[in-house]
């Protein structure tokens, strides 16, 4: 499947400080009898001389972010999640401050290529249809172009044999629209149009409603699906692109790979299909160590006004596609 990638378009971060804390914090923090205990006071805040990786002239982080952070393990540890990643605000590099957040690996034990890393839950939902809700006044005026053009994602996929040929095929597929769309609310444990699957007119109608307030989803919500068995967060739409090395340092390496998941005729019953619940499932391409940030390229058609790693303004460079259905 081909895809392109949408995102707020800023300049790119520094979060080496950040990274490190979080792998220092990640790697002393453990259950004890249904409480976490943390020993992070006699470490300095950039990790440098605790064997972390954080950059002794960085900026640090404050205590306001490591309490943050101490408060995402914590839930992370008494919902079971499995792999813990947090999302850490970082330090935008540039004469302007801006607020950007990134996906930090924060368990001890490194995660493996191939595994799943992050969740990217979405109402997904076939171009055709999405079009005409727009021209029909279903999805309000300048909501895609205002705010979903940066954080959908949209790919092509084979059409199922049972389909019907039509003006929205393009060589055969179909183009498909996913967007991150949050629940009305702030409760985690309130009412969600999602699941995984085909979905209720009612069910859909709350996403709209979301979608038209331009709502994402909470990266505290979870869903089942981990590799081991565990829980897994949905904050795959928060992961950043690779940035460019600076001062004669290499590029940031991409580690996710591809948004594995299936498009809405995939489901049993779906024949024709137009919209759908989905949960992409962020999959690692190398060995991911505690501290490390999630990153993947959004492919080199993405307009973006900052810089990015060599990699991903080529997609040829690149292994595989960046969804891929299954």
């Amino acid at each position: 499947a081909t895809q392109t990638r949408h995102k707020t378009s800023m300049n790119p971060m520094k979060v080496f400080t950040l990274v490190a804390s979080v792998a220092l914090i990640g790697a002393v923090i453990t259950p004890v009898s249904g409480e976490l205990s943390s020993e992070t006071e006699s470490c300095p805040s950039n990790g440098a001389e605790c064997g972390g990786s954080g950059h002794p002239d960085g900026p640090e982080i404050d205590e306001e972010e490591t309490a943050n952070l101490l408060r995402q393990i914590d839930f992370a540890h008494r919902a079971g999640v499995d792999p813990v990643t947090v999302v850490v605000n970082g330090v935008v590099e540039g004469g302007e401050a801006y607020l950007r957040r990134g996906v930090v690996y924060a368990s001890s034990d490194p995660l493996p290529a191939g595994s799943t890393a992050a969740l990217y839950r979405a109402l997904l939902v076939r171009e055709d249809a999405w079009g005409e809700w727009v021209a029909d006044g279903t999805i309000e005026k300048g909501v895609w172009g205002e705010f979903w053009s940066a954080y959908a994602v949209k790919f092509t996929g084979e059409v199922d044999s049972g389909a019907g040929t039509s003006e929205d095929e393009v060589g055969g597929k179909y183009a498909w629209i996913a967007l991150p769309a949050g629940d009305v609310g702030e409760d985690l444990d309130g009412p969600t149009w999602w699941e995984h699957g085909l979905l209720e007119e009612a069910q859909v109608n709350m996403a709209l409603q979301a979608i038209n307030k331009r709502l994402l989803v909470n990266w505290n919500r979870l869903a089942g699906g981990g590799d081991s068995g565990g829980f897994i967060f949905f904050n795959g739409h928060i992961i950043n692109e690779p940035s460019p090395g600076t001062d004669g340092t290499f590029d940031d390496e991409e580690n996710i790979s591809h948004l594995a998941g299936p498009s809405c005729d995939m489901f049993e019953g779906g024949e024709g299909a137009r919209w759908c619940g989905v949960a992409f499932e962020a999959k690692t391409s190398q060995t991911i160590y505690a501290g490390e940030q999630l990153l993947w390229c959004y492919g080199e058609a993405y307009q973006r006004n900052y810089p990015v790693a060599k990699i991903c303004m080529n997609d040829n460079s690149r292994e595989g596609a960046r969804i891929q259905l299954n």
